[in-house]
């Protein structure tokens, strides 16, 4: 009887780069404000807020048309470029006049990591995302703005965090081989297997490969040749009044790791093919669909699928002076 090795990898585990602790003190964290208030933010730590205990509280002073945050630089140094999750509680005054949500960003120009807005109570946070800068920040606003400002005066407006956990993601191989090769030794009984894993990027872990191409073919006018036998080599073009059917031809192909999900790759082109009749030929008129072919290789796991349409497009992309076609 044949044995088969078994093949396997280890995970690393990542890192815990810090977990708050308001048991007795503000953790590093500071809360500022500019342009900078005549009364600042004050920071307090509670030990129970809202039904959580240990959480740090800030209130907002009278800074007017600011912006407010809130971050701990001493403890949470990223690295860019690392991916990082960070979970935790942000609390929402209900009362508050001003302050309605909480962004939290990792960049002070680029939308937002995670946010909530126009609700009050607790929110968990639970979100990854690839380090930009070293720091992260909360923002306070009362409008969905990037970066966010409170407008008008603040004053009293109050919210909080808690159980505030920042991890480096870690860093893992990718679940299927990248490579792998058997062999047979008929003498010994035994069949080995060898494989070879990495941690390339691989935006889906059931689709190996994708590949996709797109042929446009722009609605152009048709003109219609001539020579002129009066004043030879002399050629005229005449204007038809025609313009051309555009046609959109797209190539596609998916494989799978595995042949359970090898209908993961059929469906992942039909969507794709879907979203460009959606996108680029239904919104003209008289469509037709030309050809639609699907080819499965059961060795590879591939699907291939080439589908093409024509319609009318009202608007010529090129247009030459030309006389009207006599």
């Amino acid at each position: 009887m044949y044995g088969l090795a078994n093949v396997e990898y280890k995970e690393i585990v990542g890192l815990n780069i810090y977990t708050s602790d308001f048991s007795s003190t503000l953790d590093n964290w500071v809360a500022s404000s500019w342009p900078g208030p005549t009364t600042p933010d004050v920071l307090t730590r509670v030990a129970n807020y809202g039904g959580k205990t240990n959480v740090l509280r800030c209130v907002l002073g009278a800074a007017t048309d600011a912006s407010h945050t809130f971050d701990n630089d001493t403890d949470i140094v990223l690295t860019v470029g690392k991916k990082y999750k960070v979970t935790g509680w942000v609390y929402i005054e209900g009362t508050n006049s001003k302050v309605k949500g909480i962004n939290l960003y990792n960049w002070a120009s680029d939308v937002p990591i995670w946010k909530v807005t126009n609700q009050s109570g607790w929110h968990y946070i639970n979100v990854e995302f690839t380090a930009k800068v070293t720091t992260l920040r909360f923002y306070v606003t009362d409008v969905d703005a990037d970066p966010p400002t409170i407008a008008g005066n603040p004053s009293g407006d109050e919210f909080a965090i808690a159980d505030i956990v920042v991890e480096e993601i870690p860093y893992s191989l990718n679940k299927y081989p990248s490579s792998a090769s058997i062999t047979k030794n008929e003498s010994e009984g035994t069949i080995s297997l060898s494989a070879s894993f990495d941690d390339k990027h691989n935006y889906s872990d059931d689709i190996k490969t994708s590949t996709w191409s797109i042929n446009v073919k722009p609605p152009l006018r048709k003109y219609f040749p001539t020579s002129d036998i009066l004043t030879y080599p002399k050629h005229i073009f005449w204007n038809t009044d025609t313009i051309k059917r555009s046609n959109i031809q797209i190539n596609l192909s998916a494989s799978s790791y595995d042949s359970s999900n090898a209908n993961l790759a059929k469906t992942s082109i039909d969507n794709f093919a879907l979203n460009i009749y959606n996108l680029y030929v239904e919104p003209n008129s008289d469509d037709i669909e030309n050809s639609n072919q699907l080819s499965f290789n059961e060795v590879t796991l591939n699907y291939s699928r080439n589908k093409s349409w024509s319609f009318h497009n009202d608007t010529e992309w090129v247009s030459l002076p030309a006389p009207p076609q006599p």
